[in-house]
């Protein structure tokens, strides 16, 4: 992934986490669409971003970890 992919998905995560919508994201991290934005969101963590939010509420509830101990994003289901 290039770095720029990198930081605009860094930032969509955080945006995403703190509560903006992926309309928002979108547009804010200057993707054409949702569309555009979800598909490389897709791409790059292997579920669209509204599942990724599913997964993320899960594990807060759950009290499971959202970070291994590399400081990474443990890998949430990709089974779509």
């Amino acid at each position: 992934m290039r770095r720029v992919q990198q930081v605009r998905l860094a930032e969509a995560l955080r945006r995403l986490e703190n509560g903006a919508s992926v309309a928002e994201s979108a547009n804010d991290l200057g993707y054409a669409s949702p569309s555009a934005f979800a598909a490389m969101f897709r791409h790059a963590m292997g579920q669209s971003p509204t599942d990724f939010l599913a997964e993320l509420e899960r594990r807060r509830q759950s009290g499971s970890p959202l970070f291994g101990t590399s400081g990474r994003l443990y890998a949430f289901n990709t089974s779509n």
